[in-house]
């Protein structure tokens, strides 16, 4: 088991999941400044849900990344829980300007702050589990 996990490990290379974590960053970015983007709901407020589960692929994919260290390591998702959280006050608080003519709410940012804890615990999670099957692949990676 401990076998293949490295090589799925390995396959993940930090350099692609940088790339990954770029475009989707880019991607969020865009629909969330797009003006006047509206999304047909089919039930009341699922936005809630969209922004819980985008900030929270923003952060997991994020903490892949292993900015601050190793990838799965308290350190490295403490850090990006406070980068991930900026951003999420930026993005919601950037909606509010005229031009862009979005909806910016305390409740869309809670949902971003509970989307980022769940990125964190999802993370972590993760580094769990992978410590159980490999523990050296825990190391920081360059």
């Amino acid at each position: 088991m401990a076998g293949a996990v490295a090589r799925i490990t390995q396959a993940l290379t930090v350099r692609r999941v940088r790339i990954v974590f770029w475009c989707y960053a880019a991607l969020v970015f865009t629909l969330t400044h797009w003006p006047a983007l509206q999304v047909p709901n089919p039930v009341r407020r699922t936005d809630i849900i969209a922004h819980l589960v985008v900030f929270g692929g923003w952060t997991y994919i994020a903490c892949a990344c292993g900015w601050f260290g190793a990838r799965w390591s308290w350190r490295n998702i403490r850090s990006t829980a406070m980068v991930s959280l900026a951003y999420a006050a930026f993005d919601e608080g950037t909606q509010a300007i005229p031009w862009i003519r979005r909806h910016a709410g305390w409740d869309d940012f809670l949902a971003n702050v509970l989307g980022v804890a769940a990125g964190c615990l999802a993370a972590w999670l993760t580094g769990v589990l992978l410590a159980r099957w490999s523990p050296d692949l825990n190391r920081p990676e360059r």
